[in-house]
């Protein structure tokens, strides 16, 4: 599955692209033919087979996960981004995004989240759309503004059992 913007390709990652990282990046890179950006991934559990579950065997729901993000022009995987899991049963889901520094600030995360909004705006599954973002981070809240989410509540202090102690935002967009 893949969703196209004017400068993303978004892939659904599948279980052989985890078992291909796995093997390294160079295996990765040779297999794919996609170069890998420098700082990719932001956050170890991108690529974390472990972290990412099968939410389910049916081949309509897999697209409820999560996707790479490649800079069409350069064929150079970026970051990711997606769905943390199915909808839940009041039409609800969570999503996420990261971007390699040396591409943030592109709007590039605004073009891939906007892709994300407008699959699931499409859905007959979805109502709303949540995500979560370290308070006070005005990039990403930005990203989210932009794409028409709105802070939901004050901020909350949360335990990451990787982070420690965090300030969090959550954010809302109903659809």
């Amino acid at each position: 599955m893949e969703l196209n913007t004017p400068r993303l390709l978004l892939a659904l990652k599948t279980k052989a692209h985890f078992d291909l990282w796995a093997q390294g990046p160079a295996a990765f890179q040779a297999a794919t033919a996609l170069t890998v950006a420098d700082g990719y991934p932001v956050f170890p559990e991108e690529m974390d087979a472990s972290r990412w579950p099968v939410q389910s065997q049916r081949p309509e729901d897999q697209c409820w996960g999560a996707y790479l993000l490649v800079y069409r022009e350069t064929q150079t995987l970026i970051g990711s981004a997606g769905f943390h899991g199915l909808p839940d049963a009041e039409g609800h889901a969570e999503i996420g995004y990261s971007i390699v520094p040396n591409y943030r600030r592109r709007g590039l995360a605004s073009e891939a989240l906007s892709a994300l909004r407008q699959f699931a705006a499409a859905s007959p599954l979805i109502r709303s759309l949540g995500a979560t973002t370290l308070a006070g981070d005005p990039a990403s809240g930005g990203v989210l503004k932009a794409n028409g989410f709105a802070p939901l509540g004050d901020p909350i202090e949360v335990d990451d059992p990787d982070e420690g102690r965090l300030s969090v935002q959550a954010w809302h967009l109903h659809l």
